[in-house]
């Protein structure tokens, strides 16, 4: 007999957010699984007792782990099971790994309701237009999200989770934002407060919260470019708005791209994408002090808590990073091929972005070229002139030309 297996979201956990499609399943499952958390809220609801009654409890397995449910599942001789989840099976589930673990069975995913539309419901918020997140073992450039929207979601994780998010929003300035946080959603000891981030969080916080991040003033920017002026400069020399747009639009980034910004400078190339883009991780890899305590102070002006600096020298600091997916060489203070060595060892796919002034760094390029025929090349030249105004009349200032040389191994 074909196993049958429904994926149920249980919505917050108590009884009452439980759909009328998923009521009607448990009455009928013959195994139930799930976490901790999930079974006991199974076993506190009429279902359980009714069925308790009538002498038809189903088997019970506590666990989570998709592989170890996938063992278990299969030497099940029973063909009705129910896998219970939090919330919605289509947001922050593990029903997406069950459905890859359970593919020799009949699945059927039975939505639930989700915590977002819990509680923007309880505070009166619409969520067509919210940011959704998780911030359960990560802090998922949650800035960089407040920043750009007006309410952003996220489920949060830990005991003092909430505090945590005050100091970090804080860190970034972001005095204005306000908190709408749920705890025990659906339970009889709900809480849903609204709390001053400056304030924090008194008393003694519940783990299961979730939190809608309110910021009255969002960034409305469409094309989300950064103006020279607006960064914070210094001595250090920096890549200018022009030569980033043409850079940036050739390293063709994609959605979750890790992105090196080697011999950042000011940092500009590395904040501007991170600014982008929340879902792109983007490292700073910079050996000048004071040029990282611009970075430092660029990164909190632009909110882009998805940029990670890096100090010291490449390609040595290179080792421990992540592998990339996208490069952007603005230095490489003579150690080009030793770099993009490194850069390739640890992804062959790696596309990379080269800015060139000297013509030094040019012919460093081209030979490396040579000794790698499997790169397809792409070099422009790119100049720029600015008009500046002298009496009546407006005069043009060209910049220094630039080489930008991309590469892609076949």
């Amino acid at each position: 007999m074909d196993k049958k297996v429904y994926l149920i979201g249980i919505g917050m956990g108590a009884e009452c957010s439980l759909t009328g499609e998923a009521v009607d399943i448990l009455r009928q499952v013959s195994v139930v699984i799930g976490a901790k958390r999930m079974v006991d809220s199974f076993q506190n609801t009429s279902i359980w007792r009714e069925r308790e009654e009538m002498g038809t409890l189903p088997e019970v397995y506590v666990e989570y782990d998709a592989s170890k449910i996938k063992s278990y599942v299969k030497g099940l001789n029973h063909s009705l099971v129910a896998i219970l989840l939090s919330g919605d099976v289509g947001f922050c589930s593990g029903a997406k790994k069950l459905l890859q673990a359970l593919e020799f069975c009949d699945v059927r995913m039975i939505s639930g309701i989700s915590t977002v539309a819990y509680l923007a419901s309880k505070c009166r918020i619409s969520w067509e237009d919210m940011c959704l997140t998780s911030l359960h073992g990560t802090s998922n450039a949650i800035v960089n999200r407040v920043h750009h929207n007006t309410y952003t979601f996220a489920l949060l994780g830990g005991k003092n989770s909430i505090n945590e998010l005050c100091g970090l929003l804080l860190e970034y300035s972001m005095t204005q934002v306000k908190l709408h946080v749920g705890e025990c959603l659906s339970y009889p000891n709900e809480m849903i407060q609204t709390i001053n981030i400056e304030q924090g969080y008194t008393g003694e916080q519940q783990e299961l919260a979730a939190v809608i991040i309110e910021n009255p003033n969002p960034c409305s920017g469409m094309d989300l470019s950064i103006d020279d002026e607006e960064f914070i400069r210094g001595n250090v020399p920096m890549t200018k708005a022009e030569v980033r747009e043409v850079s940036i639009s050739k390293l063709k980034l994609t959605k979750d791209a890790i992105c090196y910004d080697v011999g950042a400078g000011t940092g500009s190339i590395g904040i501007e994408i991170a600014y982008k883009s929340p879902d792109i991780e983007v490292y700073a890899i910079e050996k000048n002090p004071e040029a990282i305590e611009l970075i430092k102070q660029n990164k909190r002006k632009f909110c882009v808590d998805n940029l990670t600096i890096v100090e010291g020298l490449a390609p040595q600091v290179l080792e421990s990073l992540p592998a990339p997916t996208h490069v952007f060489l603005g230095g490489t203070t003579g150690n080009l091929e030793d770099i993009v060595h490194t850069i390739w060892k640890k992804n062959p796919n790696t596309r990379i972005v080269l800015n060139a002034i000297a013509l030094e760094t040019v012919a460093q390029a081209v030979e490396f070229e040579k000794k790698h025929p499997e790169i397809l090349s792409e070099v422009i030249q790119l100049q720029v002139s600015k008009a500046r105004t002298l009496g009546n009349y407006h005069m043009m200032t060209g910049q220094n030309p630039i080489y930008i040389i991309t590469w892609q191994r076949e």
